[in-house]
């Protein structure tokens, strides 16, 4: 989300400042006066701010809880209560110079507080990659080579949104008996491929609760498996996956980590919301994926600037640039991609038809969307093909299945050297009642998305034969 001191550059430079200057304000207090009489006299007028701040804080009105919280750590720069409440309210804002100096500021104080090293090394990687972005130059336009060239070529296997079960709550707990592999056994043959990409709609994590299941009805849309599902995600083929979406917060700052260290430990690579992007070579080439979402990530759809900024810089470091994205409306009313902002439940989820023109324009060489849960168009544009939402690719009983949502498919694409798509093909999928694909004889998704993409585009619009290889551009 985008900060609301923003449109107070004079008020951000003040707080700045004096986050800054934090342990001289405390050098300077103690140098005063006594130490116990100006850390009793502090601290009472700190405790006085942190409670004023608190309810608005409940509500993640910042606007409010900011200058009390403010005035808190100005009246004593050692209670902790204030350092940590006024780091949050800043993490919401996404200034994450303020959380990384006041958190930096209780490791000094008290290093072994519950919680502190997790969401300080959180901090520090936002922190990283938003300088990243600020040292990037502006991007205005680029010259796109439409033909391919170049003899090595790479093959991308593409799904949706991967999503293996609940372990938590218990009472509400929902696992393949069989396992994990259980979960592709239909599938698993055509998922081999140069690269494997999906979403990973769940955190692995063996532990940990969520107050998110309060609101959401006893944790049916709140996921958590065991790490070890990972293993199976690798040993089915999968190679990288974007972790950026609305479910990787689940389980706060500790699940994001944990997910992250279980996929490195089975030698999947990944980009999420914590700003890492993957690297690594395949075939004689550099190759890099960076994953989008809209809320609460490091890289966000909606800031067009950036998009062009990041993208542009990876392009002229790498051979094929892979953009993931999570966006859009979500369900069976939201297979139409458009040229608008999209909201749902009063979330803004991006201008997905926007940004992923806008990421080819910048250096893009595949498009990969994903968040809608269903099918929707593909086209190739300026000889890039963008997959504006590849549906889910498993939902072990806990996404509808209804409708449009019972089909999705397999991605197949192949790529020039030079980021040109030579090849597209999809496999078309059927979920059974518990949200395990399998392959679809009726091919209801070949003809869906042949629908889709004539519906959207004119001279663009991907289309599939019978067969589901790639026969031509839609010319209407």
């Amino acid at each position: 989300m985008p900060s609301i001191l923003k449109k107070n550059p004079v008020k951000k430079a003040i707080i700045t400042i004096y986050v800054i200057l934090l342990p001289l304000f405390s050098t300077f207090a103690q140098q005063k006066s006594p130490q116990k009489v100006s850390s009793s006299r502090n601290t009472v007028k700190a405790k006085q701010m942190v409670n004023l701040a608190i309810p608005y804080l409940k509500t993640k009105n910042t606007l409010k809880a900011l200058p009390y919280l403010d005035s808190a750590v100005i009246a004593d720069s050692s209670y902790i209560p204030a350092l940590w409440e006024a780091g949050w309210a800043y993490y919401l804002t996404e200034n994450w110079q303020n959380v990384y100096t006041l958190w930096n500021r209780i490791k000094i104080l008290n290093p072994k507080m519950p919680d502190l090293a997790i969401n300080l090394r959180m901090a520090e990687d936002r922190l990283a990659a938003q300088k990243l972005i600020d040292t990037l130059e502006h991007f205005s336009s680029k010259q796109i080579d439409t033909l391919p060239s170049g003899a090595r070529t790479i093959d991308v296997v593409a799904v949706g949104d991967i999503q293996m079960g609940r372990a938590w709550p218990v009472e509400h707990a929902a696992l393949p008996p069989n396992g994990p592999l259980s979960i592709f056994k239909n599938v698993n043959t055509h998922l081999k491929a140069d690269i494997t990409f999906g979403n990973l709609e769940t955190v692995l994590s063996n532990s940990g609760g969520s107050m998110k299941a309060q609101k959401k009805g006893g944790g049916i849309f709140i996921f958590r498996v065991p790490t070890s599902y990972s293993k199976a995600l690798a040993e089915v083929g999968f190679s990288v996956l974007s972790t950026a979406n609305n479910h990787a917060n689940d389980f706060k700052t500790h699940g994001i980590y944990q997910t992250m260290g279980a996929l490195d430990s089975s030698g999947i690579l990944h980009s999420g919301r914590t700003g890492k992007i993957a690297f690594w070579e395949k075939n004689g080439l550099k190759i890099c994926m960076v994953a989008y979402s809209t809320q609460e990530a490091a890289f966000v759809i909606q800031n067009t600037d950036n998009v062009k900024k990041l993208i542009h810089h990876l392009d002229k470091s790498n051979d094929i640039v892979i953009v993931s994205f999570h966006g859009g409306a979500e369900g069976n009313n939201a297979l139409k991609i458009r040229d608008t902002v999209e909201f749902y439940h009063g979330e803004n989820r991006g201008n997905s038809f926007q940004f992923a023109r806008t990421a080819v324009d910048a250096g893009a060489d595949l498009v990969l969307g994903h968040g809608p849960h269903v099918l929707r168009a593909m086209e190739i544009y300026k000889g890039r093909l963008i997959a504006y939402s590849l549906g889910n690719f498993c939902s072990y009983k806990s996404f509808s299945t209804e409708g449009s949502l019972k089909y999705s498919a397999i991605l197949r694409v192949q790529l020039a050297s030079n980021g040109v798509c030579t090849k597209a093909a999809v496999t078309p999928l059927v979920f059974d009642s518990d949200g395990v694909p399998m392959i679809d004889t009726q091919k209801n998704a070949v003809s869906l998305l042949n629908q889709l993409s004539s519906e959207a585009f004119r001279q663009t619009a991907v289309q599939f034969d019978s067969t589901g290889n790639f026969c031509r551009i839609k010319n209407n």
